[in-house]
């Protein structure tokens, strides 16, 4: 209730009035809407039916949505999921738990769809046995580990190790893995840089972790700018979602300085419309307070507790973009008509306006000083691969 004032006597009874009115007509729009379901019906008992796909990413809260839109429809609703893949981002285990309660039917390995192969679905099937190691060591896989083996070898000639040499195999050890991480990421850029296009267009390289993914993508670039497919570079300031839970973006610890806080809706308080930006300046624990500059350059105070519509970004300043480049858009923008999660690639940059043909065959184009989510898509998590078909 922020910034709100009580009404006059007169003012209510307008409100109450044009309250009243609308209810009253979209009650009968509802009504005839009805009717025009009854007739169709032709007195037959229609059912609903939910299916929630990927249950096991679904956090309690968005859970509980669904099990309340079915008690509320009369409606029945299939869980689809894997409670040994992905977990939800969102706080809460609502599918896993669930399953103590519901009636169940699994697939087993006479169910395999999505491998064709052979040797894909014996792969899958030595998965769902748990057997993971056989399951890698069956497919053409290229492991390198050099670095690893080299530090491996060293302590292993030491016949008493002190807790002195523990130590410093284990640091030595950490070092290694970065280094063979490094070749592997290498390697990966060179493979599938070597592709032709109609290939690697239907090619998704999947890792576990966002620094990762960011390493491959700007391998992949160095290899494809090397080959001369990427032209007209131009450098951006992109922003990338933290992923705080709703909890910590209440505490004014979790703003970090030269953090942009996005607002999702508008603010009479703070005299903000809904997609205005701020940059972080600075924090004060005590009194729960975030101090941040507008773009327009102007400095606001607020109380992250009591401000509801809000998302938070690290800034990735000064990425790369170039004609040829694939990219991907990381938030749902309706001015723009984009989908977090979709795909293109970039057909034409000129100032600060990028065309970019998504994979659905229509043309986009970002104005970049406006829209800044937007990122490149050799490489994804494997969170964010989920629904894709390639």
């Amino acid at each position: 209730a922020e910034g709100w004032d009580k009404a006059t006597q007169i003012e209510s009874m307008v409100v109450r009035a044009q309250c009243a009115l609308e209810t009253s007509s979209n009650r009968n729009a509802e009504l005839s809407t009805l009717k025009v379901q009854a007739s169709q019906a032709n007195g037959e008992n229609h059912k609903v039916l939910h299916v929630c796909d990927e249950a096991s990413m679904s956090g309690q809260k968005e859970f509980n949505g669904v099990i309340s839109a079915t008690e509320q429809q009369g409606a029945k609703t299939v869980f689809l999921g894997d409670e040994n893949q992905h977990q939800a981002v969102a706080a809460g285990k609502g599918f896993e738990l669930a399953q103590k309660h519901m009636p169940m039917s699994e697939l087993g390995q006479d169910s395999i769809r999505r491998q064709t192969t052979d040797h894909a679905k014996d792969a899958v099937s030595k998965i769902l046995e748990g057997k993971h190691g056989e399951a890698v060591k069956g497919l053409d896989t290229k492991e390198i580990g050099t670095a690893q083996d080299v530090v491996r070898e060293k302590y292993a000639a030491i016949e008493s190790p002190t807790d002195k040499d523990k130590a410093a195999f284990r640091a030595e050890l950490k070092d290694a893995a970065k280094a063979d991480n490094k070749e592997v990421i290498g390697q990966l850029a060179k493979d599938y840089s070597s592709m032709d296009k109609g290939d690697r267009d239907k090619t998704l390289v999947i890792t576990a972790t966002n620094a990762d993914r960011n390493a491959i993508n700007n391998a992949v670039r160095n290899e494809l700018k090397g080959k001369g497919e990427l032209q007209d570079d131009k450098r951006m300031d992109t922003l990338e979602k933290t992923g705080n839970t709703q909890e910590e973006m209440k505490r004014a610890t979790t703003f970090e300085k030269g953090q942009v806080v996005e607002f999702t809706s508008k603010s009479k308080t703070l005299d903000l419309d809904k997609g205005d930006r701020a940059t972080v300046t600075n924090t004060d624990s005590r009194t729960n307070i975030v101090t941040a500059q507008t773009e327009s350059g102007r400095e606001i105070k607020f109380d992250p507790a009591k401000v509801q519509g809000k998302e938070l970004y690290d800034v990735a300043k000064g990425k790369e973009f170039a004609v040829g480049d694939k990219i991907a858009v990381t938030k749902n923008d309706k001015d723009f008509d984009v989908k977090n999660g979709q795909t293109g690639s970039i057909e034409k940059i000129e100032g600060n306006k990028i065309t970019a043909k998504m994979e659905s065959g229509e043309k986009r184009e970002f104005d970049t000083d406006k829209f800044k989510h937007i990122d490149h898509a050799y490489a994804v998590t494997s969170y964010k691969s989920q629904g894709q078909t390639i």
